[in-house]
C-alpha cells in the first residue's frame, strides 16, 4: 500500500511539474519533496552528494547534482576540474540528475534552475571564507539564503574543510612540515 501511495504522488509530481512548465507559472509548489546540491571545485564536492543522497533517501525525493560553470572556470587547475567531473560521475552513480549550467550569477543560475524544477531544498557547503570577507564579496550560500524565497536552502559544514584547517594548522611550525 505503501509502495502504491508513493508511486502515485510521483506521478502527481511529475505531471505537477509538466503542467507548471507547459503553463509558465513559477515554482515552488510543494506536491514531493526535490532536492538540488550544488557544488564547486572544492574538495569536499563529493561529500556534499553523499549528504544530498542520504537526505533524499530520507525523505525518498528526486535529487539533481548543480555546477554553474562561470567564465573563472577556464582558469581553474586540471585537478579542479577532475573533481568536478568526480563528483557529477558520482551523483549519476547514487541516482541523481547531473547538471552542468554556464552562467556569470551562480546564485541566481541556481535558483533559475531551482524554480524551473520546482526544488523544495537545495544543498550548499559551509563557505571557506573568512567571515570578515563576506563584507566585501557575499558567499553564494548567503546570497542563496537572502534569495531563494519559498525553497529551503541548507548550509553543510564538511568535515573535509574542518580537517584541512587543523591540518594546516597543526604543522605550522614544525620540522619537516612546509
Amino acid at each position: 500500500r505503501e509502495l502504491a501511495l508513493r508511486r502515485t504522488a510521483q506521478r502527481v509530481d511529475d505531471q505537477l511539474l509538466s503542467h507548471m512548465q507547459e503553463h509558465a507559472i513559477s515554482g515552488p509548489w510543494a506536491a514531493g519533496e526535490r532536492i538540488l546540491v550544488c557544488i564547486d571545485d572544492s574538495a569536499g564536492a563529493a561529500a556534499l552528494i553523499r549528504h544530498a543522497k542520504r537526505q533524499a533517501d530520507r525523505l525518498r525525493a528526486p535529487w539533481s547534482a548543480l555546477y554553474v560553470e562561470t567564465p573563472q572556470a577556464a582558469a581553474l587547475s586540471e585537478e579542479a576540474k577532475t573533481r568536478i567531473a568526480n563528483a557529477l560521475r558520482l551523483a549519476a552513480q547514487l541516482g541523481g540528475e547531473a547538471v552542468t549550467l554556464p552562467g556569470q550569477d551562480v546564485a541566481g543560475e541556481i535558483l533559475r534552475h531551482a524554480t524551473a524544477g520546482n526544488v523544495t531544498q537545495i544543498i550548499v557547503g559551509k563557505p571557506a571564507k573568512p567571515r570578515w570577507r563576506e563584507w566585501l564579496s557575499p558567499s553564494v550560500s548567503h546570497e542563496l539564503i537572502n534569495r531563494a524565497g519559498d525553497i529551503g536552502v541548507h548550509v553543510v559544514a564538511l568535515r573535509e574543510q574542518a580537517a584541512d584547517k587543523a591540518g594546516a594548522i597543526s604543522t605550522i611550525g614544525r620540522p619537516g612540515f612546509s
